[in-house]
């Protein structure tokens, strides 16, 4: 320490102290600021209240190594600054003033300290602060300047408060405390609801009159169960045994003809009770298998009630569950409502966070053998782990969810999952079964049972020309492993759905858009009509300008430069909406929709229409929520909680659809808006399954936003034809990549219409046409769908597209493929004399820039974009 003899006293002293004694000043060695003698006096190293006969003692002793007041207090370093607030004031209300508008001496910060849980926050002064973690808080105050206030509530969730489980509970003796006296737990070694592994603490239990302190009950009988958790022996002649007892008799003889005690969270539905019976005779019969019930129909109940069967009648265990980081939350719920005596952890996060799963959970206390009864990996840690998989000697099962992603037999998931995790059962579940060609379809078989699906070859050119017999073949190769039953089928009770295509035409800024990234990419599109189109420069071109015209119909402003600065944010609002054609509909619809009690999933195959939408909801003042394919796992839970609790003023919930189609029960919402189609139409399907699924109680209306005579229309035919199959499988469908002639198809449809100008078919909506739109009382009428065999128990998945509403005729509607073929030819008419004149005028642009530079004139092409012209007019 450094004493300082000075004539002026620094800011950081007690000026109350000041006026006793100004001989000495003493400067922190942590913080390096001033302080008075006399403020010594207030605690000593430990904290406490020093006493005056000790201070000559204790000033010797600060002398040899002295911290200030707040370094005593604040002993561990800054990890995150999560908000401020004027001294004196609740941070639990929002701000009346501005960040810069406060004195740096008025303002503290909420703090949260390394190594240490939210359990533990603390405000401090900024003074002190600056000193400690300077460019914490520089970085802190930068995003002030642009970002809204943050509550408390909002920086802090109640579920990092929540002890969500236990991995060690010391008593006041600091001894490991395994019975079930829960007043002896002085200490505990906690994993924090919506926090992974990387955040795990010490920390006290909550006081017995918390609100906290019931989830810390739950976890802490948890922590006991895993305690008592015996490292599975000899696990493959046990199977081995149950399998050779079990098929001494008919299944029928042993078949659960009701709920089984051990299955407490609910009730099973009868066709869950069958799809349990039929999982245990599979296994029973050692058939893998493909569980293959629609969306929404509780697929995950029955898997993890067939596990706790394996676990609780036969001690068979562990399990090794893969499933899609975004349903990983979901199933740790599953198994906790379904089966609250296994115990479940899951494995996935960072290197780090795996290391603590395996130290504290997997192998707890120092085990070699695993103390738990099933993992949940995601395709990630799955794939890349190296330091779990190849411990484990046996899995008796294997289960995968959204196994679609095992069509590729080439795939680093597939290789690892087949040829590295040592299982004997697996179980495949998808509600999509019927989206792959015949390769990815065996493929998949092949996962479930190598031998009978071996030559994957061999099979593919067998059944690469569909006949009757081929078809009826196949569906008798496929009988033995499916399980399929459809929600029309085994849910009689569900309310209606009702499917209606939204036409839109497009705006006077879109279609001008549109048109100058269709006159700009002349050279990509005269190869289009050239003969060789199999070039792959020319492929990419021509995909590249397929996601800028889906932009521009999204919304313009997703093309750059677009957007021009507005006078005033009520300006900015209105051209926002005027740029768009579907944002015009959409703000007429909402206000109608929140007056009806009614509450909306809009899902948007692009991150950039999120943004868009996300600065409309913010100006109208509408509650909201987001997931994306950025949004982190506890933030994904969170939403989802917010949006499904009970009286949840929540509004809208804005989704990707990949990301939000994916397992996630949004049944809490009755409408669902697409804002645009993905090129694989069974990637919309399970996002309207989102919210039409059981513990759905109201009609769902899907609401489908289509611009005419655009890609979106085309690309909305080529789905309908995907999605309307004759046969079980598809020939050579291909659901993610669209093949060249789509492509080029796609760009050319509705060129000629655009470029006419012909505004007399434009669709507008006033407000009884949107009131028609959303009745749901009104029958849709809808196309016929095709009436499908049924094969063995598996109903084929059917798709029923509602016809579009045609306001130029009242209730009249209008077949999206009606004629699709006068259209192309209409299109590539129109499309040759619309090329053979750009090329014309290229060429004559071109003779001039050479005769131009023949006479010695350095002269720059300028090249204007229409989208200028519209915007600026001359």
């Amino acid at each position: 320490m450094e004493q300082e003899k000075e004539s002026e006293v620094p800011e950081t002293v007690n000026r109350n102290v000041q006026q006793q004694d100004s001989r000495n000043l003493y400067r922190c060695q942590r913080c390096l600021r001033a302080y008075h003698e006399g403020c010594l006096s207030s605690v000593n190293n430990d904290g406490n209240i020093m006493n005056a006969s000790n201070m000559d003692r204790e000033r010797q002793r600060f002398e040899e190594n002295w911290r200030c007041d707040d370094c005593i207090k604040y002993s561990k370093g800054v990890d995150i600054i999560l908000t401020w607030r004027v001294i004196g004031e609740s941070g639990d209300k929002e701000m009346e003033v501005d960040f810069d508008d406060v004195s740096p001496s008025k303002r503290e910060y909420l703090i949260k300290w390394q190594d240490t849980g939210y359990t533990n926050l603390d405000w401090v002064s900024e003074n002190w602060l600056k000193s400690i973690a300077k460019a914490k808080l520089k970085n802190f105050c930068d995003r002030q300047q642009h970002g809204e206030y943050m509550t408390v509530d909002k920086v802090v969730p109640k579920d990092y408060l929540t002890i969500e489980r236990i991995l060690t509970a010391e008593d006041s003796n600091g001894d490991i405390i395994t019975t079930e006296d829960i007043h002896q737990v002085e200490k505990v070694f906690v994993k924090y609801h919506g926090l992974n592994y990387d955040h795990i603490y010490w920390d006290t239990p909550p006081p017995s009159d918390s609100h906290l302190y019931s989830s810390f009950r739950t976890a802490f009988h948890n922590y006991l169960l895993a305690c008592e958790v015996d490292p599975p022996k000899d696990m493959g002649e046990q199977v081995e045994l149950v399998r050779k007892l079990a098929t001494q008799e008919n299944y029928g003889k042993h078949e659960l003809k009701q709920q089984p005690d051990f299955v407490r969270g609910g009730t099973l539905m009868p066709h869950q009770l069958d799809g349990l019976n039929w999982l245990i005779f599979q296994w029973e019969q050692e058939m893998g298998c493909v569980l293959a019930d629609d969306m929404g129909l509780g697929k995950t109940i029955q898997i993890v009630t067939f596990l706790n069967f394996l676990l609780t009648k036969y001690r068979i265990y562990p399990f090794a569950i893969v499933v899609p980081l975004s349903t990983a939350t979901n199933w740790l719920r599953e198994f906790a409502k379904w089966a609250p005596e296994m115990v479940v952890v899951p494995y996935h996060g960072s290197s780090e966070s795996r290391k603590r799963a395996l130290k504290y959970e997997i192998f707890r206390g120092g085990s070699k053998k695993m103390r738990c009864h099933a993992i949940i990996f995601t395709y990630e840690s799955a794939t890349f782990d190296s330091q779990l998989i190849p411990k484990v000697d046996f899995w008796p099962v294997l289960v995968v969810d959204e196994a679609q992603r095992l069509k590729n037999d080439n795939s680093l998931l597939f290789q690892k999952l087949l040829h590295t995790i040592r299982f004997d059962h697996p179980i495949l579940m998808t509600g999509t079964p019927l989206q792959n060609n015949i390769r990815e379809l065996i493929n998949i078989m092949h996962f479930v049972d190598r031998n009978k699906f071996a030559n994957v070859r061999e099979l593919e050119g067998k059944y690469s020309e569909l006949s009757h017999t081929t078809v009826q073949n196949l569906h008798d190769q496929l009988k033995p492993y499916f399980l399929r039953r459809t929600k029309d089928v085994v849910l009689k009770t569900l309310p209606p759905k009702t499917e209606i295509i939204v036409p839109v035409s497009m705006s006077s800024l879109q279609k001008e858009v549109y048109k100058d990234l269709l006159e700009h990419n002349l050279k990509s599109y005269a190869q289009l009509t050239t003969v060789d189109q199999s070039r792959p420069n020319t492929v990419k071109k021509m995909s590249n300008i397929l996601m800028q015209l889906r932009k521009t119909l999204g919304h313009p402003y997703l093309i750059q430069d677009i957007e021009i600065k507005q006078k005033d944010a009520a300006t900015t609002h209105q051209v926002l909406i005027d740029a768009c054609a579907k944002l015009k509909v959409l703000h007429q619809m909402l206000p109608k929709l929140k007056r009806d009690g009614h509450r909306v999933l809009i899902f948007s195959t692009l991150k950039g229409t999120l943004d868009i939408l996300e600065d409309y909801l913010m100006y109208e003042q509408c509650k909201y929520v987001r997931i994306d394919g950025d949004t982190p796992s506890n933030e994904r839970v969170a939403n989802i909680d917010q949006f499904n609790a009970p009286n949840s003023d929540v509004f809208v919930f804005l989704l990707t659809t990949r990301a939000g189609g994916v397992g996630i029960n949004l049944a809490t919402a009755d409408t669902v808006i697409m804002w645009d189609f993905d090129f694989n139409p069974h990637a919309d399907l399970q996002a309207i399954c989102r919210a039409y699924r059981i513990g759905q109680t109201r009609p769902v209306l899907i609401l489908r936003f289509m611009t005419r005579l655009s890609v979106e229309e085309k690309i909305a035919q080529i789905a309908k034809k995907k999605m309307i199959l004759d046969h079980l499988v598809v020939d050579k469908m291909d659901d993610d990549d669209l093949e060249e002639d789509d492509v080029e198809s796609i760009i050319k449809f509705g060129a000629q219409a655009l470029f006419e100008r012909d505004d007399s078919k434009r669709i507008t909506y006033d407000s009884a046409g949107i009131d028609k739109l959303l009745d749901r009382n009104t029958d849709v009428t809808r196309e016929e769908t095709i009436d499908q065999p049924e094969q063995s128990g598996m109903k084929h998945m059917s798709f029923s597209f509602a016809k579009v509403w045609n306001l130029d005729n009242d209730a009249a509607t209008e077949d999206l493929s009606a004629d699709e073929d006068k259209d192309k030819a209409e299109d590539d008419n129109f499309w040759e004399k619309f090329l053979a004149l750009k090329k014309l005028q290229v060429e004559a642009a071109e003779q001039r820039k050479k005769e131009e530079l023949g006479r010695g004139a350095r002269k720059r092409t300028v090249v204007v974009s229409l989208c200028y012209f519209f915007l600026f007019p001359l």
